[in-house]
């Protein structure tokens, strides 16, 4: 483990890897840094019982974090792209193979 490191920042370092991969395979998702701390504060809280409405209130408070008022930010119950698909999100997919890994593995165990 390096210096400064924790369980939760490895934890989100992995699932930054992950949603990096899928984005190099051409698959819309975010991975920045602040919003993959939010993903495992999930991973870890709610493992592998996250659903698309945590997903979407992360992204939202990662954005309110980023612009501050913005009236783009509406609850998951409103029409809009997040709650139409009828499938996992890449975001709670990665969720959940990180938690399922976390809780195989251990955080300790998390491959880079």
């Amino acid at each position: 483990m390096n210096s400064g490191e924790n369980y939760l920042s490895k934890i989100a370092e992995r699932i930054g890897e992950k949603l990096k991969a899928l984005q190099d395979q051409g698959v819309a998702c975010f991975s920045a840094p602040k919003l993959c701390t939010l993903y495992a504060l999930m991973a870890v809280t709610v493992g592998e019982g996250a659903e698309e409405v945590d997903v979407h209130n992360a992204q939202v408070a990662w954005s309110e974090l980023k612009n501050p008022g913005n009236p783009f930010l509406v609850p998951f119950e409103y029409p809009g792209p997040w709650n139409l698909r009828g499938e996992k999100s890449p975001g709670l997919k990665v969720i959940h193979e990180v938690a399922a890994e976390v809780n195989r593995l251990g955080w300790e165990n998390l491959s880079a």
